[in-house]
């Protein structure tokens, strides 16, 4: 039987991650203010919570695709959060297309 990991993102975490979304939709905080929050309230959830992933032994059977295709999506996820930090802090354009290329490219795989 394989345990749970210890860290699984939280409501709280979930809500924060939410938050920043909306700031930045909303324009209510300024780029380097949103990185910070970024850096500091969702990045750490969002790394801890894909080590954890990561650290699950692999599956069996019919789970082993679902598996891998979630841990591509949230490594693709988390490269587009962090290159939209580093967006976001230096102001650089094209770390923000990037960051959105990432995203769209984790969403599609996510739809698939």
């Amino acid at each position: 039987m394989t345990t749970r990991p210890t860290h699984w993102p939280r409501p709280c975490e979930t809500i924060a991650i939410v938050g920043v979304a909306a700031e930045i939709g909303a324009d209510k905080a300024s780029g380097k203010e949103t990185a910070q929050t970024l850096a500091k309230d969702v990045l750490p959830l969002w790394d801890s919570a894909l080590e954890s992933l990561k650290a699950l032994p692999p599956l069996e059977g019919q789970l082993q695709a679902p598996q891998k295709k979630l841990l591509q999506y949230a490594t693709l996820k988390g490269e587009g959060w962090h290159l939209l930090e580093k967006a976001l802090r230096e102001d650089d354009p094209k770390a923000f297309k990037s960051a959105k290329d990432k995203i769209e490219e984790a969403n599609r795989l996510n739809h698939r």
